[in-house]
């Protein structure tokens, strides 16, 4: 299967996992010119990538890796049910539940995500909007999500 071939003068992470949401809902493999720098120059990123490329493939959504100066990602068929999310310490599980968001919301079946790690990131937007305002507005697209917090997650 031929790849998208993505050349971002200056990606940025919400770039990047927007492509790779992309990705894994078309089930298209991605080169992210310039990816790969990005996540290597900016080393905040670096854990929040690596959960992202430990979730999909514990998962079966394929191999996510940096090569060079880009990012490769090959995504695998993402099936629904009960999903573990588990971000790091220093990573962000709401990023990782919206790199998820897209695929899952196409699957013929409902799923149920248990996100663990932290919650309140400042490479994220918060969980609240994501809650009271983002679920909402897919809702009224026809989409059904629902969040609830155990507890906050903070680094």
């Amino acid at each position: 299967m031929q790849s998208i071939e993505l050349d971002y003068s200056a990606p940025d992470w919400l770039l990047i996992r927007q492509a790779l949401s992309l990705a894994l809902l078309r089930n298209k493999p991605v080169v992210i010119t310039g990816g790969g720098a990005f996540i290597q120059g900016a080393p905040a990123y670096r854990p929040l990538f690596e959960d992202a490329a430990r979730l999909l493939a514990g998962m079966g959504g394929g191999r996510l890796a940096i090569e060079g100066s880009a990012i490769v990602y090959g995504p695998g068929a993402l099936s629904p049910g009960r999903i573990r999310v588990d971000s790091g310490p220093f990573s962000s599980a709401v990023e990782l539940l919206l790199l998820l968001a897209p695929a899952l919301f196409h699957c013929g079946f409902r799923s149920v995500l248990e996100c663990a790690g932290v919650t309140h990131s400042p490479y994220s937007c918060p969980t609240a909007y994501v809650k009271e305002d983002l679920l909402a507005r897919l809702e009224r697209l026809g989409f059904c999500g629902s969040l609830a917090l155990r507890r906050f997650g903070f680094y």
